[in-house]
Formats: C-alpha cells, sequence, structure tokens
C-alpha cells in the first residue's frame, strides 16, 4: 500500500474530505484480500464517506436535488443494515456505491 497526501486548504474543507474518501477508497479496494487492519480500514472508509455525505446532503437539497438525495439516504440506510448484520451485502461494496454517489456528475437535462 503507497502513502497518500491529502492537503487541507482553508478555504475549502469539503474538497479535503472528497480527497480523503478517494485516498481510503483507492487503499481499501488495493488491499481487497483479508489482511491486518483491512476491517479497521473499511470502517474508517466507511466513517469519512459518511461524513461527506451529511456534509453534501444539504447543499443537494439546497439545489432541489432530491432524487439525488433519496438514493444516498437509502445507501445511508443499507449501510446501517449491513453494519449491523441485517443484510447480508458487504460494507464495502454499500460504502463504495455511496461514495461514487457523492462523486458522481449528474448533467441536468
Amino acid at each position: 500500500m503507497v502513502d497518500r497526501v491529502v492537503v487541507l486548504h482553508a478555504d475549502d474543507g469539503l474538497s479535503f474530505i472528497a480527497d480523503a474518501c478517494a485516498a481510503m477508497a483507492d487503499a481499501v479496494n488495493e488491499t481487497r484480500l483479508v489482511t491486518a487492519g483491512h476491517a479497521d480500514l473499511v470502517e474508517a472508509y466507511a466513517e469519512m464517506v459518511v461524513a461527506f455525505a451529511r456534509l453534501v446532503r444539504p447543499r443537494l437539497l439546497g439545489d432541489g436535488e432530491t432524487v439525488r438525495v433519496a438514493v444516498m439516504d437509502h445507501l445511508l440506510d443499507r449501510l446501517t443494515e449491513a453494519r449491523t448484520g441485517l443484510i447480508s451485502l458487504p460494507v464495502l461494496d454499500v460504502v463504495d456505491r455511496l461514495h461514487g454517489e457523492l462523486t458522481q456528475d449528474h448533467a441536468r437535462v
């Protein structure tokens, strides 16, 4: 696994969270084989993506992106269920999907 540097610019905290999530996604998906610390890395990645979603959600609502918010809320619910064992989806799969939703460019039609 390669070390990564994420830079915090005082005027752009959201980009820091986005870059940290991307770095963690790369790291956790490089180590798909179960290794020591892999579960901790997945949990840290999940927490960062949840924080990212909570920061982005109000902005999306303000922009009228109610469908995207509904998708995010659904994925956050699935993540909680996966973490508690209520569903058999791997936590990493749900987190990756949520992260993808947060970073995907949705062009207005």
